[in-house]
Formats: C-alpha cells, structure tokens, sequence
C-alpha cells in the first residue's frame, strides 16, 4: 500500500465551488497507467492530474492527465492546477514553472498567488468541419439559422486537443443547446470529431465577457465541461487567425451546470495564452 497525497481544486473560478473542479495526485511514480486511468474514473472529474519527475531536470516536473475515459496530451485546467499545486507542495517561490506533458514542454507563469497563465505549446492546426448547419443544429436541438454569425463557421481546430468549434448566433440559443447524438450514430463513426463540440456565442451573461461558450464533450467520457482551457486555446488559434487585433478576450462558461467560470485569452502576434484563478477546496490522502 502507498500513500498518495492529492489536492483538490477549482480551477477557472473567482470563489470556490465553481469553475472546474480538479484532483492533483502526488506521489504516483509507482502508479500503473492502468491505475492512474482507474483513479480518475474514481474520481469521476473532468480531469485528475497525476505529477511524476521531470525528464528534463531543467523542467520543473511532468504531468500525466485522465479523464475518467483515457490519457489526454494535453489540457488547460489540469494544466494551471498542477502547476498551482506544485508550487504550493513544493514551497516553490518561482513565478515560472515548466511542465512536462503529451504535447512538450508547457511553460506556466504567475501573475499572482492565485492567477496563472500557460504558453499554448503545439502550433494550432485547421480543418473543415464538412457538415451543414441542418445537421449540426439537429444534433444540437437547435434551429439552423442559429449555426454560423460573422464571418465564424464550423471548423475543426487544434491548439493541442482537437474540437469542433461550432459558432452559435445567440446566448438563448446556446443556452438551450443540447448534446443529441447517441453513442452508436452513424454520424459518429464518421466524424468522431463530434464527440468534442465546443459551442461559441458572442452574446454573454457578463457584460465583461467577449464570448459565452460550452463544451459537449462525450468522446472524453464529459457530458460537459464546466470550464476547459484546451478548448479556450483553439478559440485563441482561430481569433488569431481571423481578429488578430484583440490582445485580451474574456470567456463565460459553466453558468448551464450551476459552476460558473472565467477565462481569459492573451495573444501576443503569433503566441496564444489562456489565464485564470485557481482556489484550494482541500487536501487529502489516498491509500492505494
């Protein structure tokens, strides 16, 4: 039997018991991946965190991240957790940490003791969503001609994690959105890209916010995501791509699952980064 450590966290939330709630497991260098995969199914969070050793001594540690279906290369709130937790376990006084994860090297700053910002380490990558607004709306429960606003349409975009960015033309609309298609589709099998929606409406509950958003995300073993830093980083790649004059833009997510959440975007010409707030809700031990 080992002791395990962990911390507990919201992550993307001004107060506690909002944004996106996450567990940082210490100690797991004598965890299976196959333990690691049961853990965060016992867990039963959108994401768990596990930190190992760097490989890189000049790195500061290495993160492995489950969701309670599979590993993932790369996420945005597991990301700003681990570093949080890290250098709270760790009594570390650096303002800048760099995290070893699927995609290489993540670098993390603090902008304070409880607001951080990570480096979007993967060049974003596009594609055409081929799907008419028809169905895309009926797996949504939408109308079609809420599919679609400006010049934003349906794409598929990577800035570490694939998702289908799909953009939603009112905050009523996104708000009564739902996640329709069955496991067994046939539209699945064929475009498995549907199993992470991300839905983005540029009406928001929060004057403040530049963007209300939600994310479907069943492929991953999510129904939907309170708040998701991977997703905010390919929104980052396509507003750089087609509104590159922005530095700063604001997201609301969460508001659907009662957890409301706040996240930030910065670019910086070709660099894209995603901040926000990380709150402590508790400490534990694990015996495994």
């Amino acid at each position: 039997m080992k002791d395990l450590s962990f911390y507990w966290l919201d992550v993307f939330s001004e107060r506690l018991l909002g944004g996106n709630p996450l567990a940082v497991v210490f100690g797991a260098e004598r965890l299976s991946s196959e333990q690691m995969q049961a853990l965060a199914r016992e867990f039963n969070l959108s994401e768990t965190t596990f930190v190992l050793p760097p490989e890189n001594p000049a790195h500061s540690c290495r993160v492995r991240i489950f969701t309670p279906q599979k590993e993932l290369p790369f996420a945005g709130h597991p990301t700003l957790g681990a570093a949080w937790a890290v250098r709270k376990a760790w009594g570390l006084a650096a303002d800048a940490l760099i995290l070893e994860e699927g995609v290489g090297p993540v670098p993390v700053r603090f902008l304070s003791d409880s607001l951080l910002e990570f480096e979007v380490a993967k060049a974003p990558d596009f594609a055409p969503l081929a799907l008419s607004p028809e169905i895309l709306a009926q797996g949504l429960g939408l109308a079609p001609e809420q599919i679609g606003w400006e010049n934003f349409q349906p794409e598929i975009v990577s800035a570490g994690v694939p998702y289908a960015l799909i953009p939603i033309r009112s905050l009523a609309a996104i708000r009564s959105a739902r996640y329709l298609w069955g496991a067994t589709d046939p539209l699945l099998k064929q475009f498995p890209i549907l199993g992470e929606v991300y839905l983005v409406c540029p009406e928001s509950e929060d004057p403040a916010a530049d963007f209300h958003v939600r994310l479907f995300a069943p492929g991953a073993g999510v129904a939907e995501d309170p708040a998701t830093g991977s997703a905010a980083a390919a929104l980052g790649a396509w507003l750089q791509k087609h509104h590159p004059t922005q530095e700063l833009w604001q997201l609301e997510q969460g508001l659907e699952m009662g957890r409301p959440s706040q996240l930030w975007i910065r670019l910086e010409q070709a660099r894209i980064f995603v901040r926000g707030e990380v709150r402590c809700l508790a400490q534990g031990q694990l015996s495994l």
